[in-house]
């Protein structure tokens, strides 16, 4: 099933103070309309397949989105505390190489050049891997997670790794900086994969990897504006990923949009021979599908702490007042979950 969100939910500064706004100097910006009233969408709260459509036409280049995100990184992240290791130079050197095979007319994955976070489960070559605390989780140096390397193959940046409750479960080490929901600090900021969200909702990345055993793709999707999927068990291979519960674990996609989610769930998923519990069936083309299928997210626009209710949507029959419902589930019992509509608190 697909789901779209109001196309303004990506400008959280709209609703905050002005602190967070980033200066439009110098930005690719984006023309949007909303009951009339047009929007600039600066260049970090833009879409994961626009900028992948922009990177590969030209009109953009992997180094020039790369070194912004970066920026507002070294800008926000301090107070924001999204991120456990930011890769910086390293995610310049990708970009740089991105660019050259844009160059050399090489085959372009789907998200090439656009930077994306990974959950600091995940294993990564040439980064530590701490799962939110600071205990061995028994990765060495060199060790990389099937999820990490797809990303790389479908063309992304990795970014940064996205900092989470210790060991995925239950709260944060008391030495470990709680990520701060950006669109209103007082706010809670979600489950374990917290620091993959607030890095999406606040522009520090196109969207992440997020980790789900008992809500934490879930809960912080629907507490950051955006739209997150817990895959079917199986669907995404969880080697090389920290677990928590080898039964209960799902590994899945954090986005501003429905086809930003399907684009990133398309590249991670599928078999793996390291993974004995990935699934054989095919993934499909969920990104033709989510172009194809409209949906309306409704709810209220406020979410306080601890949202146990989460929001989800009804497929939209155009009618003006569309009714919010629990859950809706895919053909492959795949279940996204959004946030409430947030049109009305942007645009005022």
């Amino acid at each position: 099933m697909c789901v779209e969100l109001a196309p303004c939910c990506r400008l959280c500064d709209v609703v905050n103070s002005t602190a967070w706004r980033q200066p439009a100097t110098q930005l690719r910006t984006t023309p949007l309309r909303t009951k009339g009233k047009r929007i600039v969408v600066e260049l970090h709260y833009r879409h994961l397949s626009d900028v992948a459509a922009d990177i590969r036409s030209g009109a953009l280049s992997a180094v020039e989105v790369t070194q912004h995100t970066l920026d507002r990184i070294a800008r926000l992240d301090p107070r924001l505390h999204a991120f456990a290791f930011v890769r910086g130079d390293d995610a310049l050197r990708d970009a740089e190489d991105a660019d050259a095979r844009r160059t050399r007319g090489d085959a372009l994955g789907p998200l090439h050049g656009v930077p994306v976070a990974v959950k600091d489960l995940c294993a990564m070559a040439g980064t530590p891997t701490r799962a939110g605390g600071f205990f061995s989780t028994g990765f060495s140096s060199t060790d990389t997670a099937t999820v990490v390397t797809r990303l790389q193959d479908a063309g992304a940046i990795i970014i940064a790794k996205a900092q989470l409750t210790e060991g995925a479960w239950g709260s944060h080490h008391p030495d470990v900086a709680t990520p701060v929901n950006p669109w209103a600090e007082d706010r809670w900021s979600g489950a374990s994969s917290s620091g993959s969200g607030v890095s999406v909702a606040a522009g520090l990345a196109y969207g992440a990897v997020g980790t789900d055993t008992a809500g934490s793709i879930r809960f912080p999707s629907a507490a950051n504006h955006l739209v997150g999927l817990k895959p079917t068990w199986g669907r995404v291979s969880r080697h090389g990923v920290f677990p928590l519960s080898d039964t209960f674990d799902h590994v899945g996609p954090m986005a501003r949009s429905v086809l930003d989610a399907a684009l990133l769930y398309e590249a991670m998923a599928g078999l793996d021979p390291l993974d004995v519990t990935s699934l054989t069936e095919p993934v499909g083309d969920c990104a033709s599908a989510a172009r194809r299928r409209g949906f309306t997210v409704s709810g209220s626009a406020s979410i306080r702490p601890m949202p146990w209710a989460t929001w989800t949507v009804r497929r939209s029959r155009r009618s003006r007042r569309p009714s919010p419902c629990w859950r809706i589930r895919g053909p492959s019992s795949s279940t996204f979950v959004c946030p409430p509509s947030t049109r009305s608190c942007l645009v005022r």
